[in-house]
């Protein structure tokens, strides 16, 4: 099901933003840090290493880690991932779904009680992008999970299940071409959506399938 278009909020702006540092790998210089989100329980921030989406372009070696709140210690729960990128805890935050930029999929991993495993891992949704790449998810109160696209102006939302539910695309007369940050407003369904392209970057407003909720804001 196609949604509606996506209704502009505010006026253009443009910005540039530095290109971030390259090094090895040790766990507190890890290159490009693209997704994080933080648990309710034990407030650990779990967060992905994008290597893969630079040079070396399209080698699977990012990783997902999870630093923990008391000692900052880092521990690497995933490793040889196609550049992931965006995080989205399940409501009960017994799981997390990561997107990956140069894999155009989204994989389920459930974890350990205390979050420091990975139990299983599987894809859980392969994105037909066309020329966009996956990049920022939200979920929602239903568990509806919302993908921003790079290289295209487009969220692909998709149901618990793995199905495409609807499509929200900015027009193409503002001259965008990604969308690349999403939040829902919690308790209500006003959803909002980052769009750039040659014209500038624009703010978007959607209506969301179901209310926001705390994991309602992807970057």
């Amino acid at each position: 099901m196609d949604g509606p278009e996506a209704r502009k909020q505010g006026q253009s702006t443009t910005a540039a933003r530095s290109a971030p540092r390259r090094r090895d790998r040790p766990l507190h210089t890890t290159r490009p840090i693209s997704g994080a989100g933080w648990t309710r329980a034990e407030a650990a921030c779990y967060v992905t290493d994008a290597a893969g989406s630079q040079d070396p372009y399209w080698k699977p070696t990012g990783r997902l880690v999870r630093i923990d709140r008391d000692t900052a210690e880092g521990i690497v729960l995933a490793g040889d991932l196609p550049a992931p990128n965006a995080i989205a805890f399940t409501a009960a935050y017994d799981g997390l779904g990561v997107s990956h930029n140069t894999g155009n999929q989204i994989d389920y991993l459930s974890l350990s009680a205390d979050g420091r495993k990975v139990q299983t891992a599987h894809p859980a949704v392969h994105v037909s992008a066309g020329v966009g790449q996956v990049d920022s998810l939200a979920v929602d109160a239903a568990g509806n999970t919302y993908v921003g696209l790079h290289n295209r102006a487009t969220v692909l939302v998709y149901r618990p299940d793995g199905e495409l539910t609807a499509t929200i695309a900015a027009p193409g007369k503002d001259g965008v071409s990604s969308a690349t940050n999403i939040a829902i407003r919690p308790d209500t369904t006003e959803g909002y959506m980052t769009v750039s392209g040659k014209d500038g970057g624009f703010i978007y407003g959607f209506t969301a399938l179901a209310d926001g909720v705390r994991q309602s804001n992807g970057g």
